[in-house]
């Protein structure tokens, strides 16, 4: 495919996935099951998928079968990242601003299958969009020998900053988070171990706050 039909698949993802996250102001944190969620991130993210696939080369897309020893490998390292990294900015947020991040109708009865299910769809979607289509399609249509490092930075920021509505800790945050997940895609050449870890990480955090708030 023509790199301007690429470029124009590029530009409609960013217009419709990738900048209004960057626009969405402060909201009351709730945490809830939604089919219809579930399915939208699921639809869109098989879409980005299937649009890498027939666009891209070969060679710059991450789709490789699962490698087991990767796997076993880099999922807990990439895991421990993000554990060490939240915790890191927990504790720094909790000693400056003397609050921590609070989930409004957060107990043990909402967590279920379909909140699970969710969790592990809205994963597999951030990872697709974040660490596969975006980076390989920006680093595919422009000189990435040149630019590879910063583009890299600008991929990990826009996602860090699809968070800003959690407020600026959990930007950065995301930020740290998002180099250790994207490091992994590249180690493992694909996106499986870090949906995983993504997924595993989201719902120690979500079990964590409610033995809190339960506590």
């Amino acid at each position: 495919m023509k790199k301007k039909y690429i470029f124009i698949e590029f530009i409609f993802v960013c217009l419709f996935f990738l900048l209004p996250p960057l626009f969405t102001q402060k909201v009351q944190n709730n945490i809830s099951f939604s089919w219809q969620n579930v399915i939208y991130q699921l639809l869109i993210a098989l879409s980005l998928n299937f649009m890498q696939k027939k666009s891209l080369p070969p060679k710059v897309t991450l789709y490789k079968n699962v490698n087991i020893l990767n796997f076993l490998s880099y999922f807990p390292l990439t895991l421990g990242s993000l554990l060490i990294f939240n915790a890191l900015i927990f504790t720094l947020n909790l000693y400056i601003t003397k609050t921590t991040f609070n989930i409004s109708n957060l107990s043990s009865q909402n967590i279920n299958i379909g909140l699970i299910i969710q969790f592990l769809v809205a994963a597999f979607y951030e990872e697709t969009l974040y660490r596969s289509f975006v980076p390989e399609f920006i680093l595919y249509l422009f000189d990435k020998k040149t630019f590879r490092l910063p583009l890299e930075i600008i991929c990990i920021v826009l996602f860090a900053f699809s968070h800003k509505y959690m407020g600026y800790a959990a930007v950065i945050n995301a930020f740290l988070g998002g180099i250790a997940l994207r490091l992994c895609a590249i180690k493992t050449r694909g996106i499986f171990t870090g949906v995983m870890a993504h997924f595993t990480y989201n719902l120690l955090i979500l079990v964590f706050t409610v033995y809190v708030a339960i506590a």
